[in-house]
């Protein structure tokens, strides 16, 4: 492996992290949980590791202090025996001439360690009638043996090294009780187990709750960016169930509150269009018929005047009705819209699935592919339309075989009122609303509209390529 791929290593996997709340709070939680234990683990083992030295230290105390009263009320040619027979694999006993140890050691542990040992024995020979004990007669040294890092016959760590000991006690009659710890047993085999299965349950168990508490909050904050962007695409209908905690249901009530109050504004501006134009119509056709009244070169050119200002006029009154909608959202078959819409004349042509089923608003996308087609035929002459679709979208593409739009004019002819020909003739077109409609009733259900010049060398012509999201999907080839 080399170094170079070690310096990339941190900067990969930080770029495979979780994105979403859900993943990072799991994966912080895990960690947490990993380390905490860990920590809880480490001290819990020290400290039973502790516990577990202070008594077998105090059992090794108690059996000499039990075995030198037993000592001297034995012939003394009968004590190494019972010495020996006293012995355990772990503290070595013996009756020796001379003392083991030859005196005991300043430090503190062994000092405490000689206390004990002097306080038991005055206690345990008290019963006898025996004087009180020396403390010269008592000799204790305690260490804790050193490690070689090379030496692996021990599982046990530095800080949980045993303390061994080395006690030497006077008999009455000048004898030596010399006692040697052992080697410690290693520790309990499965304790090892134990502590990675309570460490798992105890991070499964927490895991799960925080896993579902954390879902509770994302499920509606995934309904309300849902929302927004349908919101954001000019779809006033689009409101968010109030769930969750209180955090997110604030914001859920206050964004269906802001829905309300841009549909309530964008209804009213509608209508004021809409009223704008209906009003304009009488006076225009009064005016109208007054000019054909005339006599005289003016008249004919009052009356297109007369006529463009109509076509404004109906222009409003069709942008205003369509915005003032606000129909119901429901299962659409667009197969069956597209291909009656091409029935209906014989310059269209539809290919593409006999069935194929999304939600949206019925009429409002009637209105928005008419637009288009009919855009196709006063231009183009006819259309091809083509409908494909996967389980994420649909999309429908609309070629026709006109003169098509100079690159600078695509984005142009989107906007309200604008026209490539100039007059407002009803002959040679409308107001230059028809693909503005088309585009805001596509964005509204959450769809792209987009206009390109044919490229495949078959000819001129634009186009209309419209792609819609599939919320339900149905479809017979």
């Amino acid at each position: 492996m080399s170094l170079a791929f070690l310096k990339r290593l941190p900067a990969a996997v930080w770029s495979r992290r979780p994105r979403g709340i859900f993943g990072q709070f799991a994966l912080l939680l895990v960690g947490a949980m990993v380390v905490a234990n860990l920590v809880a683990v480490s001290l819990l083992d020290s400290e039973r590791s502790r516990a577990v030295r202070e008594a077998r230290r105090g059992a090794e105390v108690e059996r000499i202090v039990s075995l030198v009263p037993v000592l001297e009320g034995v012939p003394q040619h009968l004590r190494p025996e019972v010495a020996r027979a006293a012995s355990s694999p772990i503290l070595n006993l013996r009756i020796d001439d001379d003392p083991l140890v030859d005196h005991t050691d300043r430090d503190r542990l062994s000092r405490r360690i000689h206390g004990l040992l002097v306080d038991a024995l005055e206690e345990a020979l008290e019963e006898d009638g025996r004087d009180d004990v020396a403390p010269e007669d008592v000799r204790v040294d305690a260490w804790r043996p050193r490690r070689n890092w090379g030496d692996h016959d021990d599982d046990r760590g530095w800080w949980r090294r045993s303390v061994r000991l080395r006690t030497s006690i006077r008999l009455e009659d000048g004898s030596w009780l010399n006692a040697r710890q052992g080697r410690p047993p290693r520790r309990p085999p499965g304790s090892g187990g134990a502590v990675a299965f309570a460490l798992v349950l105890s991070i499964a168990a927490v895991l799960g709750v925080g896993l579902w508490f954390i879902g509770r909050i994302t499920r509606p904050l995934r309904a309300l960016g849902a929302a927004a962007e349908r919101a954001g695409a000019g779809d006033r209908t689009a409101m968010v169930k109030v769930e969750g905690v209180g955090e997110v249901r604030a914001a859920a009530e206050a964004f269906n509150a802001m829905q309300a109050e841009i549909a309530r504004f964008d209804a009213e501006r509608a209508r004021a269009i809409a009223a704008v134009g209906h009003d304009l119509r009488t006076p225009i056709t009064s005016l109208r018929i007054r000019a054909e009244m005339l006599d005289g070169p003016e008249r004919d050119a009052m009356v297109r005047t007369l006529d463009e200002m109509r076509v404004m006029a109906d222009g409003l009154l069709a942008w205003g009705r369509n915005e003032a909608e606000t129909e119901a959202r429901g299962e659409v078959d667009l197969a069956t819209l597209l291909a009656s819409l091409c029935q209906a004349d014989e310059a269209l042509s539809y290919e593409g699935p006999v069935s194929l089923t999304l939600k949206g608003r019925p009429v409002a996308l009637s209105r928005a592919f008419s637009n288009i087609l009919d855009n196709a035929k006063r231009y183009g002459g006819g259309a091809v339309v083509r409908l494909a679709a996967d389980g994420q979208a649909a999309a429908i593409t609309v070629t026709d075989e006109g003169p098509g739009i100079p690159g600078e004019r695509l984005a142009d002819v989107l906007e309200p009122f604008t026209r490539l020909e100039e007059s407002r003739s009803a002959d040679t077109g409308g107001a230059g609303l028809g693909l503005a409609i088309a585009q805001t009733i596509i964005r509204a259900h959450a769809g792209t509209l987009n206009l390109h010049n044919r490229t495949d060398g078959e000819g001129s012509g634009l186009v209309v390529t419209v792609t819609l999201p599939r919320e339900t999907a149905g479809r017979r080839d």
